[in-house]
């Protein structure tokens, strides 16, 4: 079995309806920081593998596995590595030289248990949260391994924080597009920021994949929480719920285009998909996609072009966001360079500072509480393979 999940088509397909950007409250506007040109046009950055993980020939505990989400990467304030090895229903933790530590969570549907865990926060003290798309659930625990508890979101969560204080931050999809949402360290509502909106008439996807998701579209500065549009190119700045502004520019879109079917021996040419289940029921056969939800097991099922007819019109402007400690906000835009990323860089006060490219060898970054940047990349046989990166500022 290939190490890594499929490429052809989805990693993960979320049913929903609507995927429409966040909406302010009702009421608040905040400000609107536009710019068309960076202030500073020249200068950039450049990255290099300081520390790497992972690989075919590397032992038991850095044999990373992606079966249903590719693999996720974080780190404490120490600089430990916590790795969500997705495919083998656990975290890896490796200390600061790599050193395998423990591991956290087993296959299960108890307490602190995973089947489909696909994302992954850790603060500065080493506690973290998980979330499993089969449960719709969150799973937060110690610095030790230890579950401290569990939260039953009933939403698919596209991105979540888990601050220092032990509150949580998610962005959930809910009817008519996402919404985001804090919880004390008890679990309790804090404060919501968007709605719900109105039902879009009928099933929508939500679309994930490594060409358009690189990083997390949830970050923290000094000035609030940083949060990417899941479409149209905007960075919306959050102070516990209050709407900040939003930092915008122009931006030429791109057509989403679909990816190309797969051919396999028992379902033929169609797209491979993989999705939630909630409820109980058969696989669907004969190159149909059918979706269990609910608890009564209420099926919807399409087929490949009842699919691409669903499918939207746009790729997301931005692929995720990087909030640095000192500020600074990366947004990764949908744009290249040739094989690398084109990457706008903001201040948190809405500046907009400069433009670069990055090496585009790498599927997902993510930011951690040491303020070193991390990434996962592949090899040639698919492999997995985590890295600290050293970044170093370019004239």
């Amino acid at each position: 079995m290939s190490p890594r999940c499929s490429k052809s088509w989805l990693c993960a397909l979320f049913i929903c309806i609507g995927t429409a950007a966040i909406a302010a409250d009702s009421g608040t506007t905040g400000s609107v920081w536009s710019a068309k040109q960076p202030s500073h046009p020249s200068g950039g950055y450049d990255l290099r593998s300081m520390l790497s993980l992972g690989g075919p020939d590397a032992p038991d505990e850095e044999q990373f596995y992606e079966k249903y989400e590719p693999i996720r990467v974080d780190a404490d304030a120490d600089g430990n590595i916590y790795v969500l090895d997705g495919g083998n229903i656990r975290i890896q933790v490796f200390d600061a030289e790599g050193n395998w530590l423990r591991s956290i969570g087993q296959e299960g549907e108890g307490p602190g248990e995973f089947k489909m865990p696909a994302r992954l926060s850790v603060n500065a003290t080493g506690s973290c949260a998980v979330f499993d798309m089969s449960g719709m659930r969150i799973s937060i625990f110690d610095a030790q391994g230890n579950l401290v508890r569990d939260q039953v979101t009933g939403r698919p969560v596209r991105n979540l924080m888990l601050r220092d204080d032990g509150s949580l931050v998610c962005v959930v999809m809910v009817p008519g597009g996402v919404r985001v949402d804090a919880f004390s360290a008890d679990g309790e509502t804090l404060w919501t920021h968007g709605n719900e909106g109105a039902p879009s008439g009928g099933p929508m996807v939500n679309i994930e994949n490594s060409e358009d998701h690189l990083a997390g579209r949830l970050g923290l500065t000094a000035s609030g929480v940083v949060v990417a549009s899941n479409d149209e190119y905007g960075l919306t700045l959050l102070r516990e719920g209050e709407l900040l502004g939003t930092m915008r520019r122009p931006f030429d879109r791109h057509e989403f285009q679909m990816p190309q079917p797969s051919s396999d021996e028992e379902g033929g040419d169609d797209v491979q998909v993989v999705m939630i289940r909630r409820g109980g029921g058969d696989d669907g056969d004969g190159g149909r996609a059918e979706v269990h939800v609910g608890g009564d097991g209420e099926t919807m099922s399409w087929n490949g072009q009842e699919l691409r007819n669903m499918m939207p019109k746009y790729r997301p402007d931005l692929r995720g966001a990087l909030a640095w400690p000192d500020g600074r906000i990366w947004a990764l835009t949908a744009d290249n360079d040739g094989d690398r990323i084109v990457v706008d860089e903001w201040s948190d006060q809405g500046d907009y500072t400069r433009r670069f490219s990055l090496t585009g060898e790498y599927d997902w970054f993510e930011l951690g509480a040491d303020g070193k940047l991390y990434a996962v990349s592949h090899d040639e046989e698919d492999y997995p393979i985590v890295h600290r990166l050293h970044v170093g500022a370019v004239e």
